[in-house]
């Protein structure tokens, strides 16, 4: 397998998630979910592993769709998975298969970065522009240093 890519999640239920009805289109490349906690940013990740390894979600009971390509030497398919309780049924270009070949399991943490892995000392850029980001795009430093901004003093109770 040269190159898989996720189009589509849907996640209806996932146990120990307070989310549910949660839908995410993916574009090519990386995509960083960010957000308050308690949102589904880890039902989201947990339902991706869950599409590819769904023997490691199986005990979350999980409900959920989703949609990826994998890409090899000649052409992409289509992959459509649908895991109910953590039991799958994969199609390939639209016609039910057999589950694709993919890297066993017990690799799949090679596949899940956390953000203090992408915000290392030497990913300053990539550092910046998620916290740009999580500021709604402002970069908050240059914000301050604009408007002469200084913090005032704690005040004493």
């Amino acid at each position: 397998m040269d190159r898989l890519d996720f189009s589509r999640l849907s996640v209806r239920s996932f146990y120990g998630s307070a989310r549910s009805g949660l839908a995410l289109d993916l574009g090519p490349g990386l995509t960083v979910v960010i957000g308050p906690n308690g949102q589904g940013k880890t039902t989201l990740a947990r339902a991706l592993h869950g599409a590819l390894w769904p023997e490691t979600v199986r005990a979350f009971r999980p409900s959920y769709d989703a949609r990826f390509t994998v890409s090899g030497s000649d052409c992409g398919e289509a992959w459509d998975v649908a895991v109910e309780a953590g039991e799958a049924r994969y199609a390939r270009d639209g016609v039910a298969a057999d589950r694709p070949a993919l890297p066993d399991a017990s690799y799949r943490n090679r596949y899940l970065l956390s953000l203090s892995d992408l915000v290392a000392d030497d990913g300053q850029a990539f550092a910046e522009a998620v916290r740009r980001d999580a500021a709604g795009g402002v970069d908050l430093g240059a914000a301050r240093a604009a408007l002469g901004y200084r913090a005032a003093a704690p005040r004493a109770l």
